[in-house]
């Protein structure tokens, strides 16, 4: 398609050094060619460590979890007082953002396997759920330069938030708060969707960039190109 239609793209899809790296999941400073695919960049950088973490001690894997969690933590709040460009896509890929959320979720997987949820309240987990849903919904009034994508305030507001509502809501099932719901048509439709969720993220780019283009330019349609997108999309 971008052979085709160079304009769908940034230009730069036909080359051969593009081509290969998107297709072996090499660091770019770009997205890859797909660009949902700069995750599976991520998923091979998280087997490296899990590789080099299982052939140490479980005290030497916690140090170098913490440690890069750290780096990753400090670089980030540098970023977003100072915006700054990595000239390396290796140094780039390991000190990204996101890779503190991917510690955040070990860090809640870790949690809700050890603790005991026994004695718990499941109106504590469930308020605290509803909470972190709140909290989505105030970070509409922080300032807008921190959720620029360049400098990742937007993970550390958004990876925090969403790391309270995960360990809340799976600790409120943790003490059979969906217990009723789990044979439910809803219940049962969400787990479907959360199955399918990773092939149709991997997708929806493509879908969603051919839609917006061919509904936006078609004449007797054109004024509802987006509306229509924004419904594709949800």
């Amino acid at each position: 398609v971008y052979c085709l239609i160079p304009a769908f793209g940034q230009g730069d899809e036909t080359q051969p050094f593009v081509i290969f790296s998107s297709f072996l999941l090499l660091p770019l400073k770009r997205a890859p060619i797909l660009v949902a695919g700069w995750t599976l960049c991520h998923e091979l950088l998280f087997y490296l460590i899990f590789a080099l973490l299982i052939g140490t001690t479980r005290r030497w894997a916690i140090v170098m979890a913490l440690g890069w969690a750290a780096v990753v933590l400090v670089s980030t709040v540098i970023a977003v007082v100072h915006p700054m460009d990595l000239a390396s896509a290796y140094w780039q890929l390991i000190l990204w953002p996101q890779n503190f959320e991917f510690l955040l979720g070990c860090a809640t997987a870790i949690m809700l396997h050890k603790l005991d949820f026994s004695g718990t309240s499941r109106a504590l987990w469930a308020g605290l759920t509803l909470l972190g849903i709140i909290g989505f919904g105030m970070t509409a009034l922080l300032p807008e330069r921190l959720f620029y994508l360049g400098n990742g305030g937007h993970v550390l507001i958004y990876g925090v938030i969403s790391t309270v509502i995960i360990f809340a809501a799976c600790s409120f099932d943790r003490t059979g708060g969906l217990d009723s719901w789990n044979s439910s048509l809803p219940c049962r439709s969400m787990l479907f969707l959360g199955d399918a969720s990773y092939s149709i993220y991997l997708c929806h780019g493509p879908g969603l960039s051919g839609a917006f283009k061919l509904l936006s330019s078609a004449p007797s349609i054109s004024r509802f190109g987006f509306p229509l997108v924004a419904a594709l999309c949800i």
